[in-house]
């Protein structure tokens, strides 16, 4: 009894100086932290983040609450103050989207934070040069919930995102005595020079497309994230349920080893030692039978969702095979393209799909589209899509990526989460969607995001990225593959 005692004290004491906890640790073990910050619905004791380290994280928060306040309003008015965070084709599909959301009547309203989830490094960057754009592909983890309200102020739905919330941020870059490279063709001109539009290429944007600004904004999971939330959850939940089954367990089984020591033949110091002995061996008993039925019965409950996507993390793996095969293809896209960014590529193709989805004519769908096959099927969804007022990207990836006559060719699945607005009644489904995209091979990555406009190869007219294919002055027609990646192929599945 008195060397198990010994050993336990020991262990005890010796595990305590290899994970010595910080007073944070014992703070939120003992849940004395929930006030300093606000309790995650996936992760309890989490915190919220309201400093901002650099000018991107400043950007970031300053994007989401101007957000906020567009959707919020009513009408779209120029000149908000989202349009000093986004670039103009974002603008222009966020235009799309609230032109939506007012022909049904409704407003949305959403509120976020950046959260702090133990290790995981809330804001990470990923930032290079295209030679055009300095680039960087942000995600940030974030609690956010979209409130889409009715115009008499009934609730149509609400969007909980405990997910990572995905940016990407274009810069001009700039040389010498302040002179600015053009968005489309890289000559450098000073900043005056560039107010009516490229002198090489005849590329027309505003002036503030030439500072850093989001061309691209969705919520997406982050599967890694996800479970490193979910095993932090299990630690958490499993740590308070263990205190809450030790302490009684050993409170009761003191009291009963204490009741029935007179009947021990020996000493007062070994009765002592067997009484505390007995304690914690019933105690250590308690607690993890405790926990083994808190896991597998009440944790599930607690964490539905996380449980079924996480249990026997098969769900991970797969992902994680998915992500490889997304990797393998990459880099056959770099040795081709040695820029190429794969998040970059996602991040234009959620651009097409959310102008496809919210357009309110067939020119504007298929302003992303090459041939009229593709515009041809683009616009048979046109009346599938006349109710959707949210389209959230759920799931991408690039199936395959070859280079043939001429054209670079890249196959792309995804899932998209679309909410409907059916006569007032909020309606949610999934859309699989197969898309066959074309570049022009001799067009290498480009970020085609923040100008608008090009210029007509025929006439010189100005030709906005979202009146489709052919010029309305000359009739010339347009070839999108030629400056960007163009749908060739939209297969509903």
């Amino acid at each position: 009894a008195v060397f198990g005692l010994l050993f336990v004290v020991g262990g005890g004491a010796l595990i305590w100086l290899e994970y010595a906890p910080s007073a944070e640790d014992i703070k939120s073990f003992l849940g004395l932290n929930v006030l300093e910050g606000v309790k995650s619905e996936v992760s309890p004791g989490f915190a919220v983040l309201k400093d901002d380290k650099n000018a991107d994280e400043i950007l970031l928060r300053a994007f989401r609450r101007d957000l906020s306040a567009f959707f919020r309003q009513g009408g779209i008015t120029e000149n908000s103050d989202i349009q000093n965070d986004v670039t103009q084709l974002f603008w222009h599909i966020l235009a799309l989207q609230k032109k939506r959301l007012d022909n049904k009547g409704l407003t949305l309203e959403m509120t976020s934070e950046r959260m702090c989830y133990r290790d995981i490094v809330p804001v990470r960057e990923n930032s290079f040069s295209d030679g055009k754009y300095k680039i960087a592909d942000v995600s940030e983890t974030v609690e956010a919930k979209r409130t889409f309200r009715k115009q008499d102020g009934r609730v149509l739905t609400v969007i909980k995102s405990l997910e990572t919330a995905w940016y990407r941020l274009l810069e001009a870059p700039r040389q010498g005595d302040g002179e600015i490279a053009c968005p489309n063709c890289g000559t450098y001109a000073s900043r005056e020079n560039l107010i009516d539009g490229c002198d090489s290429c005849g590329t027309k944007f505003t002036v503030e497309d030439l500072d850093k600004r989001v061309s691209d904004f969705a919520f997406r999971p982050d599967y890694e994230v996800e479970y490193a939330k979910y095993t932090a959850a299990r630690a958490t939940y499993g740590r308070r349920a263990g205190l809450l089954i030790g302490v009684p367990a050993f409170l009761l089984s003191l009291i009963g080893a204490a009741s029935v020591s007179g009947s021990f033949e020996a000493g007062p110091v070994m009765t002592v030692t067997a009484v505390l002995f007995s304690a914690a061996f019933c105690t250590f008993a308690a607690v993890y039978f405790g926990l083994l039925g808190f896991y597998f019965l009440i944790f599930p409950f607690i964490q539905a969702k996380a449980s079924l996507v996480f249990m026997g993390k098969k769900h991970l793996q797969e992902m994680k095979k998915r992500g490889g095969r997304d990797e393998a293809n990459e880099q056959k896209v770099r040795r081709h393209d040695a820029l190429f960014s794969l998040n970059g590529f996602f991040s234009d193709v959620q651009n097409k799909l959310a102008v496809i989805h919210f357009a309110d004519n067939g020119q504007a769908a298929a302003a992303f589209a090459e041939g009229e096959q593709a515009e041809t099927q683009i616009g048979a969804q046109l009346s599938d899509y006349a109710d959707v007022v949210s389209m959230d990207l759920e799931e991408i990836h690039l199936n395959g990526y070859a280079v043939k006559d001429g054209l670079q060719r890249a196959e792309v699945g995804a899932e998209l989460n679309l909410l409907e607005d059916r006569q007032g009644r909020a309606v949610r489904r999934k859309e699989t969607l197969e898309l066959e995209l074309i570049k022009n091979a001799g067009c290498k990555t480009q970020a085609i995001c923040a100008p608008t406009f090009l210029k007509c190869g025929s006439c010189g007219a100005s030709l906005s990225f979202l009146e489709g294919r052919v010029c309305a002055f000359c009739g010339a027609e347009r070839k999108l593959s030629d400056v960007d990646w163009a749908i060739a192929g939209y297969a509903v599945k």
